[in-house]
């Protein structure tokens, strides 16, 4: 990387005073790229429509869904644009900007339990699901799903922290199942359920856009997903210890789930509507098993339209690091990497490399010459 692109990685991104969800949607409102939506909502479907409707344009503010305590957020990443303005460097810098932070993670800040927003209630009722705002998304969905919370695991082989984030079908007042596909979290599952013990999570709910980000690194096990985050942020990320968790969790969430995947259970899941805008089939899954939830006194959850750009951007980015760092690895010279939205960033590749000289028009020998 030469000294300018060193430069342009490591400038501190446009946040507001508060580097959570509810400062990043501040400022895109400054920048006239939230709306809310104050009539009620049907949120099977509904919600999804309209998350379709201004795709790629704006953030949408749900102020009232039918049947839910509490708003709903989609579309938090308007534009392409916004992750440029989130990280602090030009667009085409984006990429780097990440994959530095991949290599270069940041330490955390633990904070009291006193001095984290997501404290403030603590609740272990008998419905911890029930009155949030989860949408139903596409005519055959399985159900009501979470699509945006980050699944928070502790690898007790290395004592680091793993995010991503999971299908969670709500199946129960306390009960969810998530597909594991082969990746990280599985490994983690899988290493648990050996030991026939149930694997401790956490969910967080509303989240800024650099931690959804740090949610996608690559699945190696000497990554701290949470460092990640931390390394994307202006200032080191707050985390919180839960009480009787031993996972750290963002003290700016939203709302935090805690619980457990149980292990040697399955129970059916699925199909839903997935990002190539085609249904992911549906199939046995583990099963999560809630125990209570601490939460903001007056939160906002937060959903990701499957299918949606912003789906698209979520995941393709950090794919566009990995291939970029990759192509560097084999000797070659890539000015840029794109995965393009015709390809729901993942199945489809643009790469422009360096020459090693100037272009120059090439004599073409079948041309007469000019008489």
């Amino acid at each position: 990387m030469t000294a300018q692109q060193e430069e342009n990685v490591s400038t501190p991104g446009v946040w507001p005073a508060e580097p959570d969800l509810r400062g990043w949607l501040g400022l895109l409102q400054q920048r006239g790229e939230l709306c809310r939506l104050s009539a009620e909502i049907d949120p099977d479907q509904e919600v999804a429509a309209v998350l379709e409707e201004v795709d790629g344009r704006s953030a949408v503010v749900f102020e009232s869904v039918r049947g839910a305590s509490f708003p709903l957020v989609g579309n938090t990443v308007a534009t392409r644009e916004n992750f440029s303005v989130l990280l602090g460097c030009s667009p085409q810098d984006v990429v780097r900007r990440l994959e530095a932070a991949i290599s270069s993670p940041g330490s955390c800040q633990d904070v009291g339990l006193a001095d984290a927003p997501v404290m403030a209630v603590h609740e272990t009722g008998p419905d911890l699901l029930g009155d949030l705002p989860l949408p139903v998304q596409h005519e055959y969905d399985a159900g009501r799903y979470l699509t945006s919370a980050l699944l928070i695991v502790r690898d007790a082989r290395t004592g680091l922290t793993n995010l991503s984030i999971n299908r969670l079908q709500m199946t129960g007042p306390r009960e969810l199942r998530v597909l594991l596909l082969p990746g990280r979290l599985r490994s983690i599952f899988d290493a648990s359920e050996q030991r026939e013990e149930d694997l401790s999570i956490a969910l967080c709910l509303g989240v800024d856009p650099a931690l959804v980000l740090a949610s996608q690194s690559p699945a190696d096990s000497h990554i701290d997903d949470l460092e990640v985050a931390s390394a994307l942020h202006p200032q080191p990320l707050e985390v919180v210890r839960l009480p009787g968790h031993d996972t750290p969790v963002p003290a700016r969430a939203e709302l935090v789930l805690v619980g457990t995947i149980t292990a040697g259970e399955r129970a059916p899941e699925g199909p839903f509507g997935e990002y190539p805008r085609t249904y992911g089939p549906g199939g046995p899954a583990p099963v999560i098993r809630l125990t209570g939830r601490w939460r903001r006194s007056d939160p906002m959850l937060q959903t990701i339209l499957s299918g949606g750009r912003e789906h698209f951007w979520v995941g393709g980015l950090p794919r566009e690091a990995r291939l970029l760092r990759a192509l560097e690895a084999a000797g070659t010279k890539p000015y840029a990497v794109r995965l393009t939205e015709a390809g729901s960033c993942r199945l489809h590749a643009v790469v422009a490399l360096r020459g090693p000289r100037p272009a120059r028009r090439p004599t073409l020998p079948w041309r007469s010459s000019p008489r």
